[in-house]
């Protein structure tokens, strides 16, 4: 399974194990949601937290809800993301 980000159309940018696309949706597992926040030194990173807190299975995303990817995270997200979500 790759791991791949997504951009929807509510400006959340999300990240997860792509389980199958067709061309109506594509569906993710262990999704998470990223976010950037400003450390105590001041310098800004990217956190990982799950899109749904009652639900962290499959989840398909309808395209017409896709505004940008799917996109290959660069190799430390993805690490990041396979740590937190193992």
């Amino acid at each position: 399974m790759n791991v791949i980000t997504l951009k929807l159309i509510n400006g959340d940018e999300i990240i997860g194990r792509e389980v199958g696309s067709t061309t109506d949706n594509i569906e993710l597992s262990k999704v998470f949601v990223l976010r950037l926040h400003q450390g105590p030194d001041g310098q800004v990173g990217v956190g990982m937290m799950p899109w749904m807190i009652s639900n962290d299975g499959e989840i398909k995303f309808d395209r017409r809800n896709i505004l940008a990817g799917p996109f290959t995270p660069p190799s430390d997200m993805e690490r990041g993301y396979l740590s937190q979500s193992s």
